[in-house]
Order: structure tokens, then sequence, then C-alpha cells
């Protein structure tokens, strides 16, 4: 199982909100935005969601 989460942004694998299929999600406010095979595919994915919303939360 893995689980990384900043706010409503997550990469999960074996968790009880994606499939358990070896896969990892990236999910955004609980809606799966893409998945991958490899954890750094999903790293790439998450790291570009988290850059662009980071200037609507520094407004806050």
């Amino acid at each position: 199982m893995y689980r990384q989460r900043l706010g409503d942004l997550s990469i999960e694998e074996g968790t009880d909100a994606v499939p358990a299929d070896g896969r990892y999600y990236v999910l955004a406010g609980g809606v799966v935005k893409r998945s991958f095979k490899t954890l750094k595919g999903a790293n790439a994915l998450y790291t570009t969601l988290r850059a662009a919303a980071a200037p609507a939360s520094d407004q806050q």
C-alpha cells in the first residue's frame, strides 16, 4: 500500500480508494486523473498538478 497526499491531491496504490491492480493512481478531489505502472510516472503528474494549484492556495 502506498499513499502520498497534500490537501485533496494524492497518489495511491493498494488503498480502498483505487483498484487493487498494482498501479499508482493520481487523484484530485477523490477523482482519478490517471493511473501509472510506476511511481515515477505518478510523481511527475502529481508534481505538475501540485505546482498548478499552488498559486490559488497562496491567495487564501
